[in-house]
């Protein structure tokens, strides 16, 4: 199978142009599968194959029924492109049954909880000034790690009060900067970031040693951000918060859609949920009827 996954690994770049994180998820996904089925022909596989498979790697029955969906999902991607490039006749995954998974919705924090963060941050510290930048700029603008740490200076506009953002597959976005981080980024970019500088860089947010952010260093600060303030969360929640806020304050659902650079509305309705749900717990806490002690009054 070894010529027909790099094959499939290109197809995934240069044709549908997914990003390197997702190439790599698909791509392990199925070089595991071939592993595991080392001496069998490609046209010889069938679902029994991947039934036997699938058992294979739930054999503790560790597995949440997600996992096994992205599993199903990678492989039924792959067959799928070898039935196109006509190397197999019938793509063994439509025969297979895909678990059900309950409704999940993404964690958020409250508006209070956002603000608790960023405030833990000390403003005597160049990395923590950097870091409050970075975080500010993360969840006012609803960014991706991967989106915040290819920022240069040039997307920056203060002036039109517009950062340019590049998302998934290349497409590029303008966000409205508020003022709270349009005056974050101004400080940054003319106190902060210049502190920061050890080679020529045109890279927004800088390390220690000059050079651009790396997503891995991202997620350690923001773990430790997390650890000092006392609140549970990853840098992705920021994203998720954002969004969230927008619709609980009544931002139309299309809005939202083209901040995040979701190509479908359907992605971005998980947030009206969220919202709701969110809504359902702070009237379950403070409606007079919940509240031990007080009658409910009529």
């Amino acid at each position: 199978m070894t010529n027909t996954i790099d094959r499939y690994c290109e197809h995934l770049y240069y044709n549908l142009g997914l990003s390197q994180q997702t190439v790599e998820v698909y791509i392990s996904e199925v070089q595991r599968f071939s592993l595991f089925f080392v001496q069998e022909n490609l046209q010889s596989i069938t679902s029994d194959h991947v039934y036997s498979y699938l058992a294979h790697r739930n054999s503790d029955n560790s597995l949440e029924n997600k996992t096994v969906q992205r599993i199903i999902s990678s492989l039924n991607n792959y067959f799928r492109f070898l039935c196109e490039e006509n190397i197999i006749e019938s793509n063994p995954i439509d025969f297979i049954q895909r678990p059900r998974t309950t409704d999940s919705f993404p964690l958020v924090l409250t508006e209070e909880d956002v603000e608790t963060l960023l405030d833990s941050l000390k403003t005597d510290n160049i990395l923590d000034q950097r870091d409050r930048c970075l975080f500010e700029l993360i969840y006012s603008c609803g960014l991706r790690v991967s989106e915040v740490i290819r920022l240069k200076l040039v997307d920056v506009f203060l002036e039109d009060r517009v950062v340019k953002v590049t998302g998934k597959r290349e497409k590029e976005r303008l966000i409205p900067l508020v003022d709270a981080t349009k005056l974050c980024l101004e400080n940054y970019m003319l106190h902060v970031r210049p502190k920061f500088l050890r080679i020529s860089s045109d890279m927004l947010f800088l390390g220690r040693r000059g050079y651009g952010l790396s997503r891995k260093g991202v997620w350690k600060r923001f773990h430790q951000l997390c650890e000092k303030a006392g609140v549970k969360a990853h840098v992705h929640t920021l994203r998720h918060s954002y969004a969230t806020h927008l619709v609980q304050n009544g931002a139309d659902l299309r809005a939202v859609q083209a901040l995040l650079g979701h190509s479908s509305i359907i992605t971005t309705e998980i947030y009206t949920h969220t919202a709701k749900k969110n809504l359902q717990k702070v009237y379950e806490t403070y409606h007079p009827s919940e509240i031990e002690g007080n009658e409910r009054i009529f």
